[in-house]
This record gives structure tokens, C-alpha cells and sequence, in this order.
């Protein structure tokens, strides 16, 4: 137990109830598994330093600078002094589809915090999973499902959760603090305290990905790793909107983890939140993962590289046999690749080289590769990518015919790796993660593509498709596309 993490504690036990005294605050901290034998001058020294930090924090104000710096912490638009001006500061991210600053300047006045567009909804409870939501009609692909203001948010880093906690004990509207935000579930912890509240339940926000905030209705959405609708979301608004068509007495489900997480990843982000994902995704994969699968020269059927799975393998459909121990050499040759170009002496290698190096290990991840190796596991996808920059870097240095073929070999393997990326999102869900969302800007916007390329005019209807489905509107958010410079 270290005194930063004693002084966190204490923080947020300040935060929340302001009032209890050091005797009162020593006796909740022995009742937390963390500090079950801090002593009470510990706890005395800490404290001191602990209100030093908060005094800092909120330094010598007079009420109405309080007011305001309560708003700018909410991420809340600021009072309408007469006029149109300044309205839409605080909502300077607006989302396609949300009210506009002067509706939601009402919500505010009037105590509102959220609206299920159309009843779409019902939040009821889900046998073993707590409360969620069900469609209480039929809805439809794109459909935006609810709207949702920020009780509060925070900058990513150690302190978000102490500084969202000083947000709450501050906000206007206690009653909903007390009935709604103290109701939702605190994950893995057993002390139902408002930090862990917090950790359970704010999501990291998709177009200001440096904050993170708490959408008290949104957390109502249980998890899926092939959800059915996505949370697109500013540090001060949330719309959630269908991935697909939800029939009537469907649960809605949202990702708390990046789909394109492996299964591994997905559930050890998960145990941090008190369960463990079952979802029909996540039994599939514990069957036959995705990083270890082979597909077949037919293209009907996966060989399986597990280690648990057979030796020696048939295809259903048209018979072509695998040998997984074959599978598995090839595989650690793509490894070992991947462990020379990390090193010093693939950075002074000619560029030359490495293409010829590499090129056969990438006929090993395509389609009807004899014993290949898995498309879909990261060490494969590793290897298209340092591939495919050989291959541009060459172009960048040639001319003429041999730059148009270097290119040409460029886009041939981000096609295998985005196809790749595709896999490990999984089958059931149509969401898309913003690390592939960059990826396929970043290649249509490369400054040497041509549009001769037949590969870029699909790649552009991946963006438009998701970005639609997701945003609300056809290219990458602002906030996101204006941080791929840096």
C-alpha cells in the first residue's frame, strides 16, 4: 500500500462526503480490503496532504466562478446570457442526429439528462445480467436509439476517476446523483463506493479519445463482444445507434472492450468489471480462435493450427488435406521474421532485401496456402504491415513503371492485412474499431495512391458504410481524423 494510493482514497472519500472527520474517514478506510491495517496517524498524515491537493484543486473562487467552472467540468453548455453567442462552446463536437445547444440548454433547465428516442426501449431485468435494455419495437439498422448528456468527465490518466468524483459531489441535480448514478453497478469491487462506480461504468469517449465520461442511462447497456449498437460519444454527449435491425424483445448490447480485442484480451479487460463474458461470440472462439485458423483453398472451410486440434485434418467440402505440424513451422517462420525486423539490423538492411525476404512468408497467409499459416493472428498481420512499408518505401525511390508496381504491392498487402483486421472483429457484429476506421483513412489518403487503384474505391465504401452506421454522417469525426497528424 503506497501513500499516493492511501492519498487517492482519501480524495474521493472527501469528494463524496466532505464531512466526515479523520476518525470517521480511518474507520472506512480498514473496512476497504486495501488499507485493512493503516493506522490512524497514517491515516491523519495522508489526510492533511489530501485536502492540501483539493484546496489546490479548486484554489480561491467566488460563487458565481465556482457555478461556472462546475459547468466547464460537466462539459455542460453554459447559461444563455441573451443572444446566440458562446451556446455552442461546450458542444463544439455535435453529433449528427442530437438536439441542437438550445434543446439541449431546455434538457438542462428542466433537470433532463436523457431521452429513449421513439420508446425504443425498456430497461428491464435480464435474468443473470442485472438490468438492460430490450427493443420494445422492431428497430431499424442505423436507428439512433438514445441521447444522452454527460454527468460527468474527465481527461484520461491516474487522476480521471478522483476528478470525475469532485464533478458528482458538485452537481446540481443530487437527487439523480443519489437514485440513479449511487445505483449502477461497481464490477468487481465489493464496496459499492463511487470511484468504483465510476471505473465500472464511464466509457472512453469516440470523438475526444483523450476523455473519458459517464453516461448514467448508457451504462444501463449490458455487454456483448458482437454487439448490436455502438455508443458514439463527445466528452459532453452520447448517441447510441443500431448496427443492425433489432427485433422486438431483443436485448440492445454494447462493447465495453474493443471488438477486435482476441478472446483472451476481451475477457481480461472483462474480469476488471465482476464478470465474465458468454456471449455467443466468445463461445465460439474459445472452440476454434480466430488466430489459429487456416483457411482452405475452397474457401468453405477453417483448418484448425490449436494446439488441441488434430495433427492431421480433412476439408468437409472438397477434401484438401492440412497437416497442422507443417502449419505450425510456417507460422514460426513468419515469427522469426517479425523478430528480425524489430531489430537494428533490419533498419540498415537494403529495403530490396527485406521485399525478397518477406514476400514468400506473405504467399504462406493467403487463401489455399498448403499447411499456411493464420491470416488473422497478429503476428501474421505484423508481417503484411512491415511488408507493405518495404513496398512503399521502394515506390517513394522509384520511377516510372517499377514505382507504379512497388505500389501496386503496397495496397496488395494492406488488402490481406485489412482483411485480416476484419476477421478478429468477429463474425455477428457489423462495428468497427477506430484503429481500422484510421487505417483505411490513413490508405485513402495516402499521398502516393492513385485512383486507378480498384482496391481504394471498396475501401472508401468500408469507411462510408461504417462511419455512417457508427457517426451518423460519412467520413471520420473531426475530432478523430484531426488527431491522425500526430
Amino acid at each position: 500500500m503506497s501513500d499516493h494510493a492511501l492519498v487517492c482514497r482519501l480524495r474521493t472519500l472527501i469528494a463524496v462526503e466532505p464531512g466526515l472527520g479523520y476518525r470517521a474517514l480511518h474507520a472506512r478506510l480498514k473496512e476497504d480490503p486495501e488499507f485493512p491495517n493503516v493506522g490512524l496517524k497514517r491515516v491523519q498524515s495522508a489526510l492533511q496532504q489530501a485536502r492540501e491537493v483539493q484546496d489546490d484543486l479548486a484554489g480561491p473562487v467566488d460563487q458565481q466562478q465556482q457555478h461556472q467552472q462546475q459547468q466547464d467540468q460537466l462539459g455542460s453548455p453554459p447559461i444563455d446570457t441573451g443572444g446566440q453567442e458562446g451556446l455552442a462552446e461546450e458542444w463544439h463536437l455535435q453529433l449528427p442526429g442530437a438536439p441542437t445547444a438550445q434543446e439541449l440548454q431546455g434538457w438542462r433547465c428542466r433537470g433532463k439528462h436523457f431521452e429513449i428516442k421513439g420508446s425504443c426501449l425498456t430497461l428491464a431485468v435480464i435474468p443473470g445480467r442485472g438490468k438492460g435494455y430490450l427493443a420494445a419495437k422492431s428497430i431499424k439498422k442505423g436507428d439512433i436509439l438514445l441521447i444522452e448528456t454527460a454527468f460527468c468527465s474527465s481527461t484520461l490518466g491516474p487522476s480521471e476517476f478522483i476528478d470525475m468524483a469532485i464533478q458528482c459531489n458538485r452537481a446540481e441535480d443530487a437527487a439523480f446523483f443519489r437514485d440513479e448514478v449511487m445505483s449502477l453497478t461497481c464490477g468487481a469491487s465489493q464496496h459499492h463506493a463511487l470511484e468504483d462506480i465510476l471505473q465500472n461504468n464511464v466509457y472512453q469517449c469516440s470523438r475526444d479519445c483523450e476523455y473519458s465520461a459517464l453516461f448514467v442511462a448508457t451504462a444501463r447497456f449490458n455487454h456483448a463482444c458482437c454487439p448490436n449498437a455502438f455508443v458514439d460519444s463527445t466528452r459532453a454527449l452520447a448517441v447510441v445507434r443500431a448496427l443492425g435491425d433489432i427485433s422486438e424483445g431483443e436485448e440492445v448490447l454494447t462493447s465495453y472492450v474493443p471488438v477486435s480485442d482476441v478472446l483472451e484480451a476481451r475477457q481480461s479487460k472483462l474480469a476488471t468489471k465482476g464478470f465474465l463474458c458468454a456471449c455467443s461470440r466468445c463461445q465460439e472462439e474459445a472452440l476454434a480462435s480466430p488466430c489459429f485458423l487456416v483457411p482452405c483453398r475452397c474457401g468453405n472451410f477453417q483448418f484448425s493450427m490449436q494446439d488441441d486440434s488434430l495433427p492431421l485434418q480433412e476439408c468437409v467440402g472438397c477434401g484438401s488435406p492440412y497437416d497442422r505440424a507443417k502449419s505450425v513451422l510456417n507460422f514460426a517462420e513468419v515469427q522469426q521474421a517479425n523478430e528480425f525486423m524489430r531489430t537494428p539490423a533490419a533498419a540498415q538492411s537494403d529495403t530490396r532485401h527485406l521485399v525478397q525476404n518477406l514476400s514468400p512468408l506473405r504467399d504462406l497467409l493467403a487463401v489455399g496456402a498448403q499447411d499456411g499459416a493464420p491470416p488473422a493472428n497478429t503476428e501474421s498481420i505484423q508481417l503484411l504491415n512491415s511488408l507493405a512499408n518495404c513496398h512503399r518505401f521502394c515506390a517513394v525511390h522509384l520511377t516510372g513503371q517499377h514505382h507504379t508496381t512497388a505500389m501496386g504491392e503496397f495496397f496488395a498487402c494492406k488488402a490481406q492485412l485489412m482483411h485480416a483486421y476484419e476477421l478478429i472483429h468477429g463474425r455477428n457484429t457489423t462495428q468497427r474499431d477506430l484503429s481500422y476506421l484510421i487505417n483505411l483513412h490513413r490508405l485513402l489518403n495516402d499521398e502516393l495512391a492513385q485512383p486507378s487503384h480498384a482496391i481504394l474505391e471498396l475501401w472508401k465504401q468500408k469507411l462510408l458504410d461504417a462511419c455512417m452506421l457508427q457517426f451518423g454522417q460519412p467520413l471520420l469525426p473531426p475530432g478523430v481524423s484531426a488527431d491522425l497528424s500526430k
